[in-house]
């Protein structure tokens, strides 16, 4: 597992890629916005632990800029700041921020934190696949699929090859 550290302070960003490796994790690190964004790739990394002040921007920025060129991948990003006050963490949520960690850090707190947040990924990742094969499957069927709710809500529908695409209004269903 890779973690990208983007912090600022280096003594800290030398304490956290210590620690982490000691953890068995591969760490990558950067000091500011422009770094952070280099080191994105697809799959790269598993997790970021993004400071929220850094000299060149935001740590709020950096995430919104992330969560934009993810595409929805599972990417956990906990941020790490001295700024725990509700309206802070609020926006830090808004700005697609997993987790926070207030500083100074407390590095087995951080240490379960990122445990979790890596675990979720995973199962997130997994149900993301197992859906698209599902999806892969239920398109290959030549018949008509129609998955429905118990009060007549239609969630799903696929028309066979001799099928109209929409659903006939007659029908005793809905599609709600």
């Amino acid at each position: 597992m890779t973690i990208l550290v983007v912090e600022d302070d280096a003594v800290q960003q030398r304490l956290l890629r210590f620690f982490l490796e000691q953890q068995g994790y591969q760490v990558i690190s950067a000091s500011n916005v422009s770094e952070a964004l280099t080191c994105i790739q697809p799959g790269l990394p598993d997790a970021l632990l993004l400071d929220a002040m850094l000299p060149d921007g935001s740590g709020l920025d950096v995430c919104r800029q992330i969560r934009q060129l993810a595409e929805g991948q599972p990417l956990p990003i906990l941020l790490l700041t001295a700024y725990d006050i509700e309206p802070v963490i609020v926006e830090a949520f808004e700005a697609g921020v997993t987790d926070f960690i207030p500083k100074p850090v407390n590095l087995r707190l951080l240490e379960r934190r990122l445990y979790y947040l890596l675990r979720a990924a995973r199962h997130e990742a997994a149900l993301r696949e197992r859906e698209q094969q599902y999806r892969t499957l239920v398109n290959a069927l030549p018949d008509v699929v129609i998955r429905g709710r118990r009060d007549g809500t239609v969630t799903y529908f696929k028309p066979s090859e001799t099928c109209p695409a929409e659903p006939d209004s007659s029908l005793p269903y809905s599609t709600r």
